[in-house]
């Protein structure tokens, strides 16, 4: 019941807020009656037709389930950065089936971003921070540090599963068994969807990692900026460090250690790494260089106009 998750999700994100809900409901009607009308319609022509193939009664089809809930504490924070994001992304006109695929992935992404916030929530620790390998030559020491962030989420998922299966009392006989499930529908599920996004590398094999696919960075380049709007490079990196605690560059990496006596040669390996995401962007056309020092990230869609009733 992912989808239900990601809806109560946003429901908290948007707090009451009805001007932020009536945006993000004109853009999704637009999304799915406006651009996507034509699909919409062979959709439920397909479905119709199977239906009176077969014979089939709609009421069976259907199930009715109780709405869940969520916890009131990890998932606000970020609930409210994934509605802005949301909303930032459907502004732009792109083509609609483009527009649908990135959406996929980039919710996705949202979603693992709430899972891994929740977990330091529920263990009271600070937000963990996710270090991007942009897979730069020479950077093994970049490759190594990642890996182990990434090992310490690991660690602290399994934590978290340990904390609430002593919280729940159950039985040393059974505990074995629901603590691997429990890891199968949390963990398991968090490092399948990562690889299947291409954000977690390698797909199999040791030194797991955060990386940033093409289509995650065209989800991040468009939630984060404004359809038309541009901003420095040094701003964009530090906005993925406060939406989803990304580390890229050196800077980002000091900030997140919040240690002065920290090794300066660590943070400074990461300065290949930002010249990589860099002909990232570049190659994906949402980077302009007006100097050798200053680099523009701009979001060139044109916004989507919004129809005053």
């Amino acid at each position: 019941r992912g989808g239900e998750l990601y809806y109560l999700h946003l429901l908290q994100g948007l707090d009451g807020d009805k001007n932020r809900q009536n945006k993000l409901e004109h853009l999704l009607n637009d999304l799915v009656n406006g651009q996507c009308q034509k699909i919409s319609k062979l959709a439920n022509y397909v479905q119709e037709s199977w239906e009176e193939q077969y014979l089939l009664d709609k009421t069976a089809l259907s199930q009715k389930l109780e709405v869940a809930y969520i916890p009131a504490t990890g998932y606000k924070e970020c609930g409210r950065s994934s509605v802005d994001e949301l909303i930032s992304y459907l502004s732009c006109k792109l083509h609609p089936i483009t527009r649908i695929e990135i959406l996929a992935k980039g919710v996705m992404f949202q979603i693992m971003r709430m899972m891994s916030f929740r977990v330091a929530d529920y263990l009271g620790k600070e937000t963990p921070i996710w270090i991007v390998d942009m897979k730069a030559e020479n950077t093994d020491t970049v490759k190594k540090i990642a890996h182990e962030s990434f090992r310490s989420l690991e660690s602290d998922f399994m934590t978290a599963i340990n904390k609430m299966a002593n919280e729940a009392g159950i039985a040393d006989d059974e505990r074995m068994k629901k603590v691997r499930e429990a890891r199968i529908n949390s963990l398991d599920i968090f490092k399948s969807k990562g690889k299947e996004l291409q954000c977690i590398i390698p797909i199999s094999g040791p030194f797991e990692r955060f990386t940033l696919s093409e289509d995650t960075i065209r989800f991040l380049v468009l939630s984060l900026i404004q359809p038309g709007d541009k901003m420095t490079l040094k701003m964009f990196l530090e906005k993925l460090y406060q939406n989803y605690r990304i580390v890229i560059g050196p800077e980002e990496y000091r900030k997140s250690m919040q240690d002065s006596s920290m090794d300066s040669s660590l943070a400074n390996s990461f300065s290949e790494n930002v010249v990589a995401f860099q002909q990232f962007l570049r190659s994906t056309g949402f980077l302009k260089e007006l100097s050798d020092a200053t680099s523009i990230v701009i979001n060139p869609y044109e916004p989507i106009e919004e129809v005053i009733s």
